[in-house]
């Protein structure tokens, strides 16, 4: 609690490349969500264990992305819709 209020919160969530940033008072800014790609080992590892190949910096050399909502042909070999959820106090 500051100054008698209640804390708040920012609540995000995201799939894919679509990035999210919060721009402070002061000029800053801090990024609310992770990208999800394939220059990211952890979502690399976890396409892998799926099934999925990683190659060329893509999924099966073609998808950059590794959490999707469309691209249906290659949800059985990792790629998932299941966003990253964050929270951020204001």
């Amino acid at each position: 609690m500051e100054n008698g209020r209640s804390a708040r919160f920012i609540y995000t969530a995201n799939v894919g490349d679509s990035r999210m940033y919060l721009l402070k008072k002061d000029g800053s800014c801090i990024q609310m969500s992770k990208d999800h790609n394939c220059k990211d080992p952890t979502e690399v590892q976890r396409v892998k264990e799926k099934g999925g190949l990683v190659f060329n910096g893509r999924v099966f050399g073609c998808l950059s992305l590794t959490r999707s909502i469309g691209d249906k042909g290659v949800k059985d070999y990792g790629v998932v819709c299941e966003p990253d959820v964050f929270t951020h106090q204001v």
